[in-house]
């Protein structure tokens, strides 16, 4: 799945469009409130969260393996983490075992993100969530 946000020259936000693989060709869209869009941006912005990001495969790791890859420490690590996972960035899975200690583990919630300046027409935001292959 695609989503496409839009920001219009008066930077009011005026489109999520989720593109729907070809085997259901439908356009369903959602209007983002301007919040929203600043949340996901404001995320972006963020040299940790992008840090993040960067150091995510399509495999699931525990924050202790996030906070290690990225040489941060680990309640900053929890922090955005968090902050990802609120804005739809990250995904998170509970790995449950007998011990009855489980981990919560997260991963990049999306293929590939672009963000693109339109002239007249707006900014893009364009988030893959289609998985490879």
């Amino acid at each position: 799945m695609r989503l496409e946000v839009e920001i219009n020259r008066m930077n009011r936000p005026r489109a999520v469009r989720p593109h729907v693989s070809y085997q259901e060709p439908t356009d369903i869209r959602e209007v983002l409130s301007q919040a929203e869009v600043n949340v996901i941006l404001t995320a972006l912005e963020d040299e940790y969260c992008r840090t993040i990001l960067e150091s995510m495969s399509g495999s699931f790791s525990t924050a202790q393996q996030v906070s290690e890859r990225c040489d941060m420490p680990i309640s900053t690590t929890y922090r955005k983490l968090n902050k990802l996972v609120e804005v739809g960035l990250v995904d998170t899975s509970i790995r449950l075992r007998r011990s009855g200690h489980h981990t919560k583990e997260f991963a990049k919630g999306f293929q590939a993100l672009t963000v693109r300046m339109d002239g007249p027409e707006g900014m893009f935001i364009e988030i893959d969530t289609q998985s490879p292959g």
